[in-house]
């Protein structure tokens, strides 16, 4: 398998200037496989050979957050890495070449889809940290730029809309996410007493 293949290649050249794109496609294996101990793994050791990994600081910047627990011991630390991850990944993303065998159209894309994986874990840091604007830039930015947005990121942005008190503004996300997946019932309560509260507000 893609697993044992890669462990056997860092084994044998362990100093190899590929094995950042091996950990890297280990990582994707493993996260495809539901492993997330060992996707991050992985992923810190691509970063290690190579910190401008932009996969994997799209990867991380996303997964870190979603796994987040405030009651690690470590806990800021990991906060304060996936940040660093998300901004790296946001400033590198935009300078990428394009490889010969993609279109332009689907350069665009690809880098637009690891824009938006920062964007979010970029989002989610703040949400955790408590800045409501910061998570407005962020997730308006990562919904916008994802053809399929988070669930998530859509409930997030809606739930800051009306930290904010931009309650008009939520009705948007909350109706895409509350027509299927995982956050639908959550989005469709939020949806319901953003409503509510439009409705019992003065007309200006």
């Amino acid at each position: 398998t893609l697993i044992s293949e890669g462990s056997d290649f860092v084994k044998k050249f362990p100093n190899s200037e590929y094995n950042s794109s091996v950990y890297a496609r280990m990582a994707n294996a493993y996260r495809q496989q539901g492993n997330e101990d060992k996707m991050f793994e992985m992923g810190e050791a691509s970063l290690k050979v190579n910190p401008n990994n932009v996969d994997m600081l799209a990867l991380l910047a996303y997964s870190m957050p979603r796994r987040y627990d405030p009651n690690d011991l470590d806990s800021s630390q990991k906060l304060q890495q996936a940040e660093d991850y998300a901004k790296r990944g946001l400033s590198l993303i935009p300078t990428m070449t394009k490889p010969a065998n993609l279109t332009d159209e689907r350069f665009a894309a690809a880098k637009n889809e690891e824009l938006a994986s920062c964007h979010s874990g970029l989002g989610l840091v703040y949400f955790y940290q408590h800045n409501i604007p910061g998570m407005v830039t962020e997730l308006e930015q990562a919904v916008k730029l994802d053809p399929s947005p988070d669930p998530t990121d859509q409930y997030l942005l809606a739930y800051a809309y009306v930290q904010a008190g931009r309650y008009a503004d939520a009705v948007t996300p909350l109706t895409a996410c509350s027509a299927q997946g995982p956050m639908a019932s959550r989005c469709k309560q939020l949806l319901d007493t953003v409503k509510q509260h439009l409705a019992a507000a003065p007309k200006k």
